[in-house]
């Protein structure tokens, strides 16, 4: 009977500890697949999130884009409605000296196209000067007469613009103590020939106030343009860089800047703090535009911060 007994009490041990292995085998099966459905849906939401914010920050830039864009387009659209006109009238050429005149009627006619650039100017605040250069490179006209006797002959917005409508890239401007950049276009008479160049120098102040506009982008978004050398453009969110004078040494940027690039990416914003980024080369202006946000605050609907 003992022996009996002992062997039932092993049966029992030995079912109990199936059970508890079959519950444990189940506990599992129930478990494992809804940790890893729970980390897929994890890696998707962080994924999902990451590329919906990647997509605002691209659309912001392409809206940013298409505004500086047709910025430059302005001022060529301006500069030649003032070549076409001025031509017309004879006034250009006479002052290229390539019409023979009187010393009275060349006064006339540089007053009256002095008028003319002032009226476009009016009309078109960010330029600050409008200037011809004849074909030796020599400024024959300017709105700032300090200008007028200069040689432009080796500069690259009178070289660049004998041959094709241009545009220099930003810079800072010392006589106008502000960042302005130089638009050229060729001016031909009548029979297509090229006989001198009409300049134009404007400052990036619509530009700056598009940038300053943050519709979209939360607490933390901001764009802003750099140059081709890194220095800032337009103003930024966090108030400290001077324009004209400190640098974004960021990936972005220098991605954009020195090789040309677009593209989005994950890095430490001018601030040292970590941003994701959309990054561009604009090569209608020779800048850099960049839409960032803060991850913390990017992320965060995600709870992946």
């Amino acid at each position: 009977l003992p022996l009996q007994t002992h062997t039932i009490l092993m049966e029992v041990k030995m079912f109990r500890d199936l059970q508890t292995r079959l519950l444990v085998l189940l506990i599992l099966f129930a478990v494992i697949p809804a940790l890893v459905l729970g980390i897929s849906l994890g890696i998707y939401s962080a994924s999902s999130a990451r590329q919906g914010v990647e997509d605002t920050l691209n659309a912001i830039a392409t809206i940013k884009e298409n505004q500086v864009n047709q910025w430059v387009a302005g001022v060529h659209t301006a500069l030649e409605s003032e070549i076409q006109r001025d031509v017309d009238a004879q006034r250009l050429p006479v002052l290229l000296g390539l019409v023979i005149t009187s010393p009275s009627a060349y006064t006339t006619a540089y007053n009256d196209q002095i008028r003319l650039f002032n009226t476009t100017i009016a009309a078109n605040t960010d330029i600050v000067e409008i200037f011809l250069i004849n074909p030796s490179g020599i400024i024959v006209a300017s709105t700032k007469p300090s200008q007028e006797g200069k040689s432009f002959a080796f500069f690259d917005i009178f070289r660049q613009g004998l041959q094709a409508p241009s545009q220099i890239a930003p810079d800072y401007d010392f006589t106008a103590e502000q960042i302005t950049t130089q638009f050229a276009r060729p001016v031909k008479d009548i029979s297509g020939r090229t006989i001198g160049v009409l300049a134009a120098r404007a400052n990036l102040r619509t530009l700056n106030a598009q940038m300053q506009e943050r519709i979209g982008m939360g607490e933390t978004g901001e764009t802003y343009l750099v140059s081709k050398n890194l220095t800032f453009l337009s103003q930024t969110r966090m108030a400290g860089n001077i324009v004209g004078e400190d640098y974004s040494r960021t990936e972005g940027a220098q991605q954009a800047a020195f090789y040309q690039e677009s593209g989005v990416a994950a890095y430490l914003n001018y601030a040292g703090i970590p941003v994701i980024g959309s990054y561009r080369w604009l090569p209608t202006l020779q800048v850099v535009l960049l839409a960032e946000q803060e991850q913390s605050e990017a992320l965060a609907a995600a709870n992946l911060i």
